[in-house]
């Protein structure tokens, strides 16, 4: 079948459409709960109700990632039930179409949406969640600190308490065993209103039990001599696993800035693993998406459809993917974990739904 057929755009189009329907409805629910649960966070805080609904529409990009792989099974299931119950289907394989000259419009619409979604979707998405985090931080809707790692260093921001907060910067960050070794930081302490009240430049620090461990220090306070120091002791909220947690949100780095940010957290000594697992993941999203097509098709595309039994096969066909999804969950942690090769987690929830139905597929089409 050529791109170019009336047949192939029509099934094409007809995909995408019910895609596009399953897609918005799913994120539709999402919005809902999501906003939900931000009203509850923010009942106690002077949030205005359209800055709640504000952080509900940036944070929902970030979740297509997880649900598009769904979203595509059952827009392929509403796509092929439509057709069949309209018996487009049962005419287009009487002229002489095999289901995979039938399937290939929609493993290309699949394919290219995948696509669309790693190289435009997912930055713009996560450009959304940065803004989205900044409003929680804004609003006190999340802890009381808040710590960003990027090719630029270290940067902190937490409560002191008294009104006081304190902004770290460390140009280059490197574990060392259960430490934390840092250069040419800079620790300023501000007041609610953004004033200054004391700065703190070192050439060293060392981060060890929730202490900053200040080595060559210039202390600086507005209207007093500058004063040198050898050492201090700086108290904070930030420790090692807490900087692990952080590393455990890939979800936030576009696909673009993964690359980089793999190669700046392996430099200073920590596991990429969990970056490495996100990004092969999103590089290899179109072969998942066309593989919950395949899926879809072994429930939908049965000559026996409109004979009964069509909820037994909606339900099969659901409960299909949530089960390709746990299972690809835990093949995903045991890859983050280093327990088996990245590159495994990522292809093997690939390569068993598909071959499984290409099985399926091939039993139902000759026998």
């Amino acid at each position: 079948m050529k791109p170019t057929s009336i047949v192939y755009k029509y099934l094409s189009k007809n995909f995408f459409l019910s895609l596009i329907s399953v897609l918005f409805a799913v994120m539709g629910i999402i919005l809902l709960f999501d906003t939900i649960e931000l009203l509850r966070r923010s009942s106690t805080k002077d949030v205005p109700f359209t800055q709640v609904i504000e952080m509900g529409i940036l944070k929902l990009p970030q979740m297509i990632n997880m649900i598009l792989p769904f979203a595509v099974m059952l827009g392929a299931m509403v796509c092929f039930w439509r057709l069949s119950k309209s018996n487009e289907l049962v005419i287009v394989r009487s002229a002489g179409v095999s289901v995979w000259q039938f399937l290939l419009p929609v493993l290309s619409v699949a394919f290219l949406v995948g696509l669309v979604n790693i190289t435009i979707v997912n930055p713009i998405s996560a450009q959304m969640f940065k803004t989205y985090e900044r409003m929680e931080e804004e609003f006190s809707l999340s802890d009381n600190s808040f710590l960003k790692i990027s090719g630029n260093g270290l940067w902190l921001r937490e409560s002191k308490g008294n009104g006081i907060s304190a902004i770290v910067h460390s140009r280059t960050v490197r574990q060392d065993s259960m430490s934390l070794v840092m250069t040419d930081i800079t620790i300023m302490e501000v007041t609610d209103g953004e004033t200054v009240a004391r700065r703190l430049e070192a050439q060293k620090a060392i981060l060890k039990d929730n202490i900053f461990h200040l080595e060559k220090i210039w202390v600086i306070t507005p209207g007093k001599s500058n004063i040198y120091e050898e050492k201090i002791e700086y108290n904070t909220n930030l420790t090692i696993g807490k900087i692990q947690e952080k590393f455990a949100s890939p979800e936030t780095l576009s696909f673009w800035d993964l690359p980089g940010f793999i190669k700046f957290f392996e430099a200073s000594g920590f596991s990429a693993n969990k970056h490495i697992v996100h990004w092969l993941t999103l590089m290899f999203s179109p072969f998942m998406l066309c593989s919950m097509v395949l899926v879809a098709a072994i429930f939908t595309l049965s000559p026996n459809l409109r004979q009964g039994k069509i909820l037994f096969k909606i339900v099969g066909g659901v409960a299909s993917g949530f089960i390709i999804y746990f299972l690809s969950r835990l093949v995903y942690t045991l890859g983050q974990s280093n327990t088996i090769p990245p590159i495994m987690a990522v292809w093997t929830p690939i390569l068993v739904p598909s071959f499984i139905s290409i099985s399926v597929l091939l039993h139902l089409e000759d026998g």
